[in-house]
């Protein structure tokens, strides 16, 4: 006897090769391929109020006709490598990482803006924070505040909109983080671990 689970896969995987089938432009109509920022490679894409923002390793851009045309944004430029993004209670976040001119070691920075892109500033409470090239710091957010994943696998928590930081501490030795809005999951040498609320409190999974 087929088991149901398995009947129900080859139920739905034949409508699927059937619909392909009957509708081909469904495999080329979905897609097309648009130019992007000359010269530099991206890292992240967003969307928000009718326009898209890429960032790249060359600084920060911006297209109003869905990618067709990109504009560039001074405020934040290269040598400045935009890492990642994210809208939270109506402002833009960036985060970028610039070399610092003493040493080898990188610098990280925080551009808001509360009109869309209108007007940028530079958060300039943000903590020093030690990044790999490897693996860059990467901003996040939850349903009341923005968290910090650092190369180094530790997380920071504003709950100011990037005036104030803190650490987030969690038990065991946790190398790996899954942050997807308030749910946080770290993987570590004690086991998985899970918080529901931002990183406020956590429980052993």
């Amino acid at each position: 006897m087929i088991p149901m689970k398995n009947f129900l896969h080859s139920i739905i995987l034949t409508l699927f090769c059937v619909a392909l089938f009957l509708f081909p432009h469904l495999l080329s109509a979905q897609w097309g391929r648009t130019d992007g920022p000359e010269e530099v490679n991206g890292t992240c894409l967003l969307y928000h109020n009718q326009r898209l923002w890429g960032g790249t390793w060359g600084g920060l851009y911006y297209s109003d006709d869905l990618a067709e045309h990109w504009h560039f944004v001074p405020a934040v430029k290269a040598p400045e490598s935009v890492t990642s993004m994210v809208e939270w209670h109506d402002s833009l976040f960036v985060l970028a990482e610039t070399p610092r001119a003493t040493d080898d070691s990188i610098e990280v920075k925080l551009y808001f803006s509360p009109d869309n892109g209108l007007n940028w500033f530079k958060q300039a409470n943000l903590p020093y924070i030690i990044s790999d090239a490897y693996e860059p710091v990467q901003l996040f957010k939850s349903a009341d505040r923005l968290i910090l994943r650092s190369s180094y696998k530790t997380l920071m928590a504003s709950d100011d909109g990037g005036i104030s930081w803190h650490f987030i501490f969690i038990l065991g030795n946790v190398y790996q983080y899954d942050i997807r809005e308030d749910v946080i999951l770290g993987l570590g040498k004690e086991g998985l671990f899970r918080s529901i609320n931002g990183g406020r409190t956590w429980d052993k999974v």
